[in-house]
């Protein structure tokens, strides 16, 4: 029996996913330059009385995330996503440009390796830096969905972004654009795990989209995650440090 077109593609997707987990491949290096967009900041419609600061504050910090540039800087069987460069000079005030840099999920340094399974973002919080370990997210591969991104062709994928905090459980879309023309295992800011570079993605607060491929990268001395400084925590361990200071610094025992 002929397979159609579309089922062939999606058996040929979902056969290579399983070929990278099972049978890891070096990676010759390469470097993929992002540009972030803001989807969605502070909410200003429930405050009267803040609205007008919360509006100046949304528009400063839409204003600093487009002088921001992110890397992916993929070698052998690992990757490191973070902040590379302004495209322009400063910012209004060293606050909104942290702020604008580490919005939408993009703090610190992301390691990812594909050979032993360690997947981990190095952040600073209140003096203090930490290895928080990350999870591969459940993807959703639509095949029959494509669209090209720095002249190359990308199909879709999907998934769900659960964030718990003490003021409840919020659920975002994710949506990634994949290129199977560049077999890897590798993303930004922590979303990985498709069978293809992950070129686009929109998590709902921000979008982060490729704007440069350099193939013709300098071999850098490898990256050791164990002689990095950092205590090493999962992420809900993690949220639980970060609830506690904001507790002691407010002095409040719930939000």
């Amino acid at each position: 029996m002929k397979l159609k077109p579309s089922v062939n593609i999606f058996f040929l997707i979902v056969s290579f996913a399983i070929y990278q987990r099972v049978l890891p491949q070096s990676q010759a290096p390469i470097s993929i330059y992002y540009t972030k967009k803001t989807d969605k900041l502070i909410d200003s419609t429930k405050s009267s009385k803040a609205k007008s600061m919360i509006s100046k504050f949304n528009e400063i910090i839409s204003e600093d995330v487009k002088n921001l540039m992110y890397v992916l800087k993929i070698s052998e069987d690992y990757s490191l996503f973070q902040e590379k460069k302004s495209l322009k000079k400063g910012s209004r005030s060293k606050a909104t440009r942290n702020f604008a840099s580490s919005f939408g999920g993009t703090k610190g340094t992301f390691y990812i390796n594909q050979k032993d399974s360690t997947y981990i973002n190095i952040r600073e919080f209140s003096g203090t830096y930490f290895k928080v370990k990350t999870k591969p997210k459940n993807w959703q591969i639509h095949p029959k969905d494509f669209k090209y991104v720095y002249k190359y062709k990308c199909i879709k994928a999907t998934t769900v972004d659960t964030i718990i905090n003490p003021k409840g459980v919020f659920t975002y879309d994710v949506v990634a654009w994949f290129s199977p023309d560049l077999p890897g295992f590798y993303g930004p800011a922590g979303y990985f795990g498709l069978p293809g570079i992950i070129l686009e993605l929109d998590n709902g607060k921000i979008s982060l989209e490729a704007k440069e491929i350099d193939f013709h990268v300098k071999k850098e001395p490898p990256f050791h995650i164990e002689k990095e400084n950092g205590i090493l925590v999962t992420e809900k361990q993690y949220d639980s440090i970060v609830e506690k200071k904001a507790k002691e610094f407010f002095k409040i025992s719930k939000f």
